[in-house]
């Protein structure tokens, strides 16, 4: 692909394209930026939705369904004054939600896929072999999640990542498909 053809895609997808952001994405492709605070926090999210998942916030039982304690958490208020700190913006102005779709299991949705990232799957394990822990790294606010992020980067010897639990395809899990189709009849009754 030449220059040309790029921009001319580019501008076939936005004929309105701010080309200072997209030099600035490149820029940061190519590592020539450095992660603006406001990027370290937004890519931090994974850490703390692992931290919450694992610790079960929002969960008041014992329960061994990794879908439920992501939902258990995302009904929480903790949840959502979190997504707002990392995101910059409330919990409900996710597209799919401004459209019409239920707002918790939009975000559990969400926050599966998070957890089955390989960077996901990578914290849960830890979490588990440490006993909730993440691996201790020095510094405070942004210093400290560059270099928790740097940390998780490195391949860990002997790291099963299948073994740290529920990793199952999300869209196939029982439970979710059961909770669905009750909220869907619930949506009708109440119509």
């Amino acid at each position: 692909m030449t220059r040309g053809e790029f921009i001319s895609r580019l501008e076939k997808l936005n004929k309105d394209t701010d080309w200072d952001k997209a030099y600035k994405f490149f820029e940061r492709q190519s590592g020539t930026r450095v992660e603006t605070n406001k990027e370290v926090l937004r890519n931090s999210w994974v850490f703390d939705v692992a931290w919450h998942v694992y610790h079960g916030v929002g969960t008041t039982k014992e329960i061994k369904s990794t879908t439920q304690k992501i939902r258990n958490y995302v009904k929480n208020q903790h949840y959502k004054d979190n997504y707002k700190l990392f995101m910059g913006h409330d919990w409900k102005d996710l597209t799919a939600i401004k459209k019409g779709k239920d707002s918790v299991e939009q975000h559990v949705k969400n926050c599966n896929a998070i957890l089955q990232s390989k960077l996901g799957k990578k914290l849960m394990k830890d979490l588990i072999d440490n006993g909730g822990s993440f691996i201790e790294v020095d510094g405070q606010g942004p210093m400290y999640l560059r270099k928790l992020k740097e940390e998780y980067k490195r391949p860990i010897p002997g790291l099963k990542l299948e073994d740290w639990g529920d990793t199952k395809d999300f869209s196939n899990d029982p439970e979710y498909l059961k909770d669905k189709k009750e909220m869907s009849k619930n949506k009708k009754k109440k119509k």
